[in-house]
């Protein structure tokens, strides 16, 4: 089959993304057209496309945020065995495409890809569970455990597959294999066929709140005598039909205890609720395991996940938790008024005015994002404004997720000199990130005064799914209600690596980050990885505070990992998309360098040269000459003797950094 045909069949709606590799050098991840696909292959380039649904503007390999639909569960198999490449296991492979049950089979030369339609619309959260659940279901066969992710790209049957230089060191074959389908069918599948056929359970006890917690010990004087009353009035479900206890049932079991519980001024709370199924004896009632399905659903958990789901849409809130006590109930006006207003004690610990804290970027009751590549140098950056934090009388917090035990360790010896604490989960044994989320909205419940406290929260992904706005929201939510007591929150996170077709950082997430925050700004960092002074300039995308500064460059010593605020302002834009340029592009900027040297200095002749030397076209050549202009090479305006303008080019001398002023 052509691959023209497949990426027909692939799917009606969505045409797979095509995006091309070189096999050999870093020449980027470019989104080629179809009609290109010989083009790029005879190159040297491997083919692949993207497993689901692309957005239709990407231009290089695309990220999770850019998959709008998602159409298929998939498996990626290696023929290796002991690090190294096995034709034994090659030869499993394709016995295993051939025997299981799926819609689509590649053998890619050397592995095999494995891809089920799916019959049902799943998150990509699901998804990714379910392809997790395939990569250890069958580790054996050489799963690749690192591709799970819904924005997979495989290998499009019909082309050639290079071996890339960490193949060749496998012991993969120097010659170029082809890919080609092997198994094409019209089956698709729901989840409960990966439960039934594999174990896979999309909820996952990871994602459970009652997962290893047991239900207490029958005592009737837990619940009131209106619980019992209700839950003895309901009928006992004794059937093993799992379906039999579903959302309605424990929906309308809630909601019937709220209405009916005379005596109390709150909703039930979830230890009334377990302690209510208790007494009525459905935790007794379990789905037996099958001896052919050891892993199905059994009833304790099926119930535990239906109340949680019950409870969050009953009463409107996310993440209902074992430990969340009991929220008031609005019966009353007043009731309705005390709820959802502050009390005099809090308004006296919000003000009104703006205070600068640090560099009129970070403003007091503000939540302030700040986003860098990684190595972009933020956490430099935190760590110098912290310390004049907390020179300035803040009680400043740094919540240091993102570390390794020897950055933990440098970040709480400067804490102790200048006057800040440094916290982790993994300072202490037991704990979690998710318990330092729970424990800092406690802290906000309380009558503290907040109004001199500055939390870091380094960083944002270890607190939430980036790409879940649910997630996200409930973050926001918990630091909401530290600025509500005139805390102040700055948070770290994370962009792409790489510049958007605009030459612009782009946040790894949803844009609930930007949307919820009262304040976001850009951390372009030079891109000069190797030297030891680098350069980075804050740009602002969002800034509430009416006299927030727009834009701010600092200078960051690598070495003594100290940073300064400098008075210029440093385009270190341009230069972030010079160096990423180069760093993409050695071998031609080398070659480049070569041209000038032996005498090719003309734009013209350069450009041509470019054009021989790459997969570029005369405007991207051009282009790649003129961006490097000051970087790598200078050009001279030269006036010819018939009135004409040229340009010549030629190598910078290695002492000038004139393009830093």
């Amino acid at each position: 089959m052509s691959f023209n045909n497949f990426i027909d069949i692939w799917s009606e709606e969505y045409p797979p993304t095509i995006v091309a590799i070189h096999s050999k050098e870093k020449k980027g991840t470019p989104v080629i057209d179809v009609t290109n696909i010989e083009k790029y292959n005879n190159k040297d380039y491997n083919i692949y496309f993207s497993v689901n649904a692309v957005v239709n503007e990407v231009k290089q390999k695309p990220k999770k945020s850019d998959i709008v639909e998602i159409l298929y569960a998939h498996l990626d198999l290696d023929p290796v065995a002991d690090g190294k490449f096995s034709q034994e296991m090659r030869r499993k492979l394709l016995e295993l495409a051939d025997d299981i049950d799926c819609t689509f089979a590649i053998d890619s030369g050397n592995g095999i890809g494995l891809f089920w339609r799916l019959s049902e619309q799943l998150n990509q959260e699901e998804v990714e569970t379910i392809n997790k659940g395939l990569i250890n279901y069958f580790r054996e066969y050489g799963a690749d455990k690192g591709t799970h992710n819904v924005d997979r790209i495989m290998r499009l049957p019909n082309t050639f597959n290079y071996p890339t230089l960490k193949k060749l060191a496998k012991g993969y074959s120097k010659e170029p294999t082809k890919a080609k389908l092997i198994k094409n069918t019209d089956s698709k599948y729901n989840a409960e066929y990966f439960n039934n056929e594999f174990g896979i359970d999309i909820y996952g006890e990871e994602d459970d709140i009652f997962s290893n917690v047991d239900f207490p010990q029958v005592n009737n004087s837990i619940a009131t005598n209106e619980i019992k009353t209700i839950v003895d009035n309901i009928e006992l479900i004794d059937t093993d039909d799992m379906s039999s206890i579903d959302f309605a049932f424990i929906s309308d079991f809630i909601q019937e205890t709220r209405t009916n519980t005379k005596n109390l001024d709150c909703v039930p709370t979830i230890e009334e609720v377990r302690t209510a199924i208790k007494l009525k004896g459905l935790h007794e009632i379990r789905v037996s395991k099958s001896t052919d399905n050891p892993n199905k659903y059994d009833r304790d958990d099926y119930i535990k996940r239906t109340i949680k789901k019950a409870v969050e849409k009953l009463f409107n809130v996310n993440d209902f938790d074992v430990a969340n006590n009991s929220k008031p109930f609005v019966n009353s006006i007043s009731s309705l008024i005390n709820k959802y207003s502050m009390s005099k004690e809090r308004l006296k610990n919000m003000e009104k005015n703006e205070i600068n804290i640090v560099d009129e970027i970070l403003f007091k009751g503000h939540i302030t994002v700040i986003v860098a590549r990684p190595n972009g140098g933020k956490t430099l950056l935190a760590k110098h404004w912290a310390k004049q934090i907390a020179q300035n009388g803040y009680q400043l917090l740094y919540i240091f997720e993102d570390a390794n035990m020897n950055n933990y360790k440098d970040m709480s010896e400067t804490g102790f000199k200048c006057g800040f604490d440094v916290m982790a989960s993994f300072a202490n044994v037991g704990v979690s990130a998710e318990d330092i989320l729970k424990d800092i909205s406690n802290l906000a419940d309380t009558e503290e005064n907040l109004s001199k406290l500055v939390l870091v929260v380094d960083t944002f992904k270890k607190f939430v799914d980036v790409l879940g706005k649910d997630s996200v929201k409930r973050f926001y939510n918990i630091m909401r209600k530290i600025t509500a007591k005139g805390g102040t929150v700055l948070t770290l996170a994370h962009a792409n690596k790489h510049l958007n077709e605009d030459g612009n950082l782009v946040y790894d997430g949803t844009n609930d980050v930007k949307a919820d925050c009262d304040t976001l700004y850009y951390l372009y960092d030079d891109g000069d990885i190797h030297a030891s002074t680098r350069y980075a300039t804050l740009e602002g995308d969002k800034v509430r505070a009416v006299n927030g500064a727009k834009i701010l460059s600092f200078k960051f010593d690598r070495d003594n990992y100290t940073a300064e605020k400098i008075d210029n302002v440093i385009d270190t834009r341009l230069l972030l998309k010079r160096n990423i340029l180069v760093q993409a592009n050695q071998t031609l900027v080398e070659d480049v360098n070569d041209a000038i040297m032996n005498g090719t200095t003309s734009q013209k002749a350069l450009v041509e040269f470019i054009q021989d030397n790459s997969s570029m076209g005369r405007d991207k050549a051009r282009g790649f000459l003129v961006t490097l202009i000051n970087h790598c090479w200078q050009r001279t305006k030269i006036t010819s003797s018939d009135g004409k303008n040229q340009y010549s080019y030629s190598l910078i001398p290695q002492e000038d950094f004139s393009f830093l002023d």
